[in-house]
């Protein structure tokens, strides 16, 4: 009797379901040894539950692909009112492909092998558990919590805005009325001299602004004063011009 023990690998080891929304889940089954194996997936609720390919042979360093469905039409009797989930364990049986088993059309006899392995030695045959959590309920899924966790964030996060800003508008209005407060408790001593300091600065820019006025008009005579010249020396050479054109032409 052949006592060899298959080396498998099941990917995922546990998964969610959510009824009447996300109904399917596949796992895959490796086999990582040289020598082909034979399985069978069992389940302890096997009316809520159908599968694809619950059985079959896996060559040495291949893969099988199992797809698990939630049975719509029976998977809610007999649960008890007000039940928002259920766990379920998934059970996969391997046992090494020996050289005398011989396989039946679509595999009709390998849960009769598995088994017939089982009982003479219980070492020949691993077996791996799927852990498997159905919600009832689309919101109590991991991604109905995190939209509700998300929402949340959202509404505290405005309410920190609108204090900041009501904080913020407290500061200045506070400001304000502590300037104001400052003007008002200025004495007439104080009042009288910022009135002569500013008569004083508005005197010098007058007058610098009257001195920048006399420089500019200066400018403007001497600008033009060369300009007179310059013509007039324009106006004699282009005399003397005229004159030696009329000599040649006699």
């Amino acid at each position: 009797m052949d006592v060899r023990a298959p080396n498998i690998i099941v990917n995922p080891e546990k998964f969610e379901l959510v009824l009447h929304a996300n109904e399917d889940c596949t796992f895959e089954l490796t086999n990582v040894g040289y020598e082909a194996i034979i399985y069978r997936v069992r389940t302890t609720a096997p009316l809520r539950y159908y599968l694809k390919h619950s059985k079959g042979v896996v060559k040495g360093n291949s893969s099988a692909k199992i797809t698990i469905f939630l049975n719509q039409k029976t998977f809610a009797e007999g649960l008890p009112v007000g039940v928002r989930y259920t766990k379920d364990t998934f059970r996969v049986e391997c046992a090494v492909l020996g050289e005398q088993d011989v396989i039946e059309a679509h595999g009709a006899n390998l849960a009769n092998l598995i088994q017939k392995k089982k009982d003479a030695n219980a070492s020949s045959v691993v077996q791996k558990y799927i852990s498997c959590r159905v919600l009832l309920d689309a919101g109590d899924s991991k991604d109905g919590a995190a939209g509700a966790a998300a929402g949340k964030a959202g509404a505290a996060g405005s309410g920190g805005v609108a204090a900041g800003g009501d904080a913020a508008g407290r500061g200045s209005g506070s400001a304000g009325e502590k300037s104001s407060s400052g003007r008002k408790s200025m004495t007439a001593e104080q009042m009288e001299q910022n009135t002569l300091n500013e008569k004083r600065r508005r005197n010098v820019s007058g007058g610098q602004l009257a001195v920048r006025g006399n420089y500019m008009r200066l400018l403007r005579i001497a600008i033009a004063a060369v300009v007179v010249v310059v013509f007039a020396m324009w106006v004699m050479r282009g005399g003397d011009g005229d004159v030696d054109v009329e000599e040649i032409a006699e």
